[in-house]
């Protein structure tokens, strides 16, 4: 006869789907993308307004910051090293070039990159906590 208060030999999985990104991240990560997106877009904008060899390589700088923020955020590479701090340093450069700047309205560029930042390294943590949860 068998106890019927005795747990199950066997493993019982739970039936719901599997756990996702928090919402919250998500929400940061499409923020963040679309601010991403948005400061791209302003570059090449700002080259056809005032063209120019500086407004040239600072709208090449805005195209960089923002392509290698949003690979990092989109793809499913954004684990790995080498995309993880190639995007960290670019927006670390970023910021660090804007705070030298001489122009203050230049510091409204720096939010977009503290905010890749933010992102990217919460998206990160979170990724590496669900796969260790799948483990």
């Amino acid at each position: 006869m068998s106890n019927p208060y005795e747990p199950p030999k066997a493993p019982v999985r739970d039936i719901g789907p599997p756990p996702g990104l928090p919402r919250w991240v998500r929400v940061l990560r499409g923020v963040a993308v679309t601010g991403s997106a948005l400061l791209g877009a302003l570059g090449p904008f700002i080259f056809i307004l005032h063209p120019g060899p500086a407004v040239f390589v600072f709208a090449s700088g805005l195209v960089l910051l923002s392509v290698a923020s949003i690979l990092a955020l989109a793809s499913r590479y954004a684990d790995g090293r080498k995309t993880y701090w190639s995007a960290m340093l670019i927006n670390g450069l970023a910021v660090l070039i804007l705070n030298l700047a001489p122009s203050r309205g230049m510091l409204l560029f720096i939010v977009p990159a503290l905010l890749n930042m933010t992102a990217i390294e919460v998206l990160r943590r979170a990724r590496l906590a669900l796969e260790r949860l799948k483990a």
